[in-house]
C-alpha cells in the first residue's frame, strides 16, 4: 500500500493512504517535507472546504502511480538510501524497507544452513570412505569454513544458533552422503559425532 501525504493548510498536512472504499486519513505531525520520491504528490489546498474532494481525486492517482520498487530496484535502493542520509522521514518507503530487511535476515540465516549441511557432508565423504578422498573434497572443505567464518564476522548472532541448527543440518547432510556415496545411511550416527569446534575448525579432518 502506497502512501500519500498533502499539505491542507500551512504547515498541517495529512497522510493518506489509497483504499477502495473509504480513503484512510490521518493527521500527522507538522513538518517540512523536502525532496520525497516521485510517488509521493504534495498539494496545497487553498480552500478548507474542498480538500475533502482534493485528497480523494489524489489517492485515486496514487493507486496509478509508477511503484519504483517494482520497476527499477536499483533505484529504489539509491533513493531510499539518500533519504536515509538526510534523514527525511517522509520519503522512506517504509513497507517495503522492512520487506527487504526481513529478507535479509532470512537470507544469512538460510546461507548458514546451507554452508552448514554442506560443510557437513564433505566430512562425511571424508571420514567414512578414505580410500576416495581428494582434493576437492578438502577444498570444499576447507572452503566452506572460510565462507561460515565470514558469515559469523558479519552476523556474530548467528553463531549461537549452531546448536539448535546442527540436528536437522546432520540428518540432511547424512541423507546426501548415502546418496552421493552409495553407503547406507543407517552407516552414520544419528547425531554429529564432531564438536561444533571440530566441525568449525580450519585444517581439522575426521580420521
Amino acid at each position: 500500500m502506497k502512501t500519500i501525504v498533502i499539505g491542507v493548510m500551512p504547515q498541517e498536512y495529512y497522510t493518506v493512504r489509497a483504499a477502495e472504499n473509504p480513503v484512510m486519513i490521518l493527521r500527522t505531525q507538522q513538518f517540512r517535507p523536502s525532496f520525497p520520491p516521485s510517488y509521493w504528490l504534495f498539494f496545497r489546498i487553498a480552500s478548507h472546504a474542498n480538500w475533502r474532494h482534493a485528497l480523494m481525486a489524489t489517492a485515486r492517482q496514487l493507486e496509478h502511480a509508477p511503484n519504483l520498487y517494482e520497476q527499477d530496484f536499483l533505484s529504489w535502493i539509491e533513493e531510499q538510501a539518500q533519504a536515509l542520509k538526510a534523514r527525511q522521514v517522509v520519503a522512506l518507503d517504509w513497507d517495503n524497507l522492512v520487506e527487504e530487511i526481513e529478507s535479509m535476515g532470512r537470507s544469512q540465516r538460510n546461507e548458514l544452513k546451507s554452508r552448514l549441511r554442506m560443510l557437513l557432508m564433505h566430512l562425511i565423504k571424508w571420514h567414512w570412505q578414505p580410500e576416495k578422498r581428494t582434493t576437492s573434497w578438502e577444498l570444499t572443505i576447507k572452503e566452506q569454513r572460510l565462507s561460515l567464518r565470514d558469515l559469523f564476522e558479519l552476523s556474530p548472532s548467528l553463531r549461537p544458533t549452531l546448536p539448535v541448527l546442527m540436528p536437522k543440518a546432520w540428518q540432511d547432510a547424512s541423507g546426501s552422503a548415502a546418496l552421493e556415496t552409495g553407503l547406507k545411511e543407517a552407516l552414520f550416527p544419528e547425531t554429529c559425532p564432531w564438536s561444533i569446534e571440530d566441525v568449525l575448525m580450519d585444517g581439522c579432518l575426521p580420521e
